[in-house]
């Protein structure tokens, strides 16, 4: 006689769902005090959770270490998926037909760049205020790793990156583009120049580079010409870039948009004596969220915002 099959973790009617609920506050929170809290728990009750949790699935979940709570491979596989079965459970049980942003009590978040976040914050926070006084935002840089990973285990609702989705459960439409410029300290000597190919490459530049490396499309389209230039400073940000120009010999590529947050400056902005195309920033969303009102609503906003910033980048050129 056959041996009849049995799961290693048993069907969803012996198990109590919420544990995970409190996997996932674990998970997000890396502490059992900081997810007690969240879900208003004793810190006894989540300990005696986490014991549950172990033994239903077998595995330590949680090692201390110096620095904390550390998942293991396993919960760390678990995260993705279980965030995303609780939230589609979580739309069963609210079952919404609709989205009034004028009574709506919630958050959406952002993971853009802070060139992006400074063009657009403004704008979309003033239109959450007049429109939709409930509703707050959180912006948070690109996450490292998978993107689509990061919709579930992050809770994003959308992003705004450098190039269209190439993931197959996440969908993307261009948002705005982002012509290139220069800048440098008034009285910089290339100032007096002709601005040609030949002098921005003799100058000595800074470059943001969020990983501290790598070259641009700037060094390919000048490689192809036989040239090269001296990449003096890397730094992180593009909010960083500008006050170390205005204060040194360097020359920044950036976005113009960027460029023109730092008008009390003074810096000296010129074309970018290069045929490179254009910085296309693309909005990205998760394929579960892609009909839900209140993400059809979000985006229009955001697709608002970058449409009334690039009119307004229009008129001042």
């Amino acid at each position: 006689m056959a041996t009849r099959y049995r799961p290693a973790v048993p069907g969803l009617r012996g198990i109590n769902l919420n544990l995970l609920v409190a996997l996932d506050a674990l998970l997000s929170e890396g502490s059992v005090t900081r997810a007690a809290e969240r879900l208003g728990l004793s810190q006894s009750a989540m300990s005696h959770n986490l014991a549950n949790l172990r033994a239903l699935f077998d595995d330590p979940l949680f090692v201390r270490t110096p620095e904390g709570m550390e998942p293991t491979a396993r919960a760390r596989a678990l995260s993705a998926p279980l965030r995303a079965a609780l939230y589609d459970l979580e739309r069963v049980v609210a079952s919404e037909p609709s989205f009034d942003p004028a009574t709506a009590r919630r958050g959406f978040t952002v993971a853009t760049a802070d060139f992006v976040a400074a063009r657009l914050g403004a704008d979309v926070i003033a239109t959450l205020a007049a429109v939709a006084p409930g509703v707050d935002l959180s912006v948070r840089p690109p996450p490292p790793g998978s993107l689509s990973e990061a919709f579930l285990a992050e809770r994003l609702d959308l992003a705004i990156l450098p190039g269209e989705a190439r993931h197959a459960e996440l969908d993307s439409e261009p948002l705005m583009e982002e012509p290139w410029a220069c800048a440098m300290r008034r009285g910089h000597p290339a100032e007096s120049q002709a601005w040609d190919v030949a002098t921005y490459a003799a100058c000595e530049h800074v470059i943001v580079s969020p990983t501290g490396r790598g070259s641009s499309a700037v060094d390919t389209e000048l490689e192809s010409r036989g040239l090269a230039r001296h990449v003096r400073c890397r730094v992180p940000s593009f909010l960083i870039a500008p006050p170390i120009v205005a204060r040194s010999e360097l020359v920044l590529t950036a976005p113009r948009s960027q460029l023109d947050l730092f008008v009390g400056l003074d810096l000296v902005i010129r074309e970018l004596p290069l045929s490179l195309r254009p910085l296309t920033l693309h909005a990205v969303w998760h394929r579960r969220d892609a009909t839900a009102p209140e993400q059809l609503w979000f985006r229009r906003l955001i697709r608002e915002a970058a449409g009334r910033r690039s009119g307004a980048r229009g008129a001042s050129s």
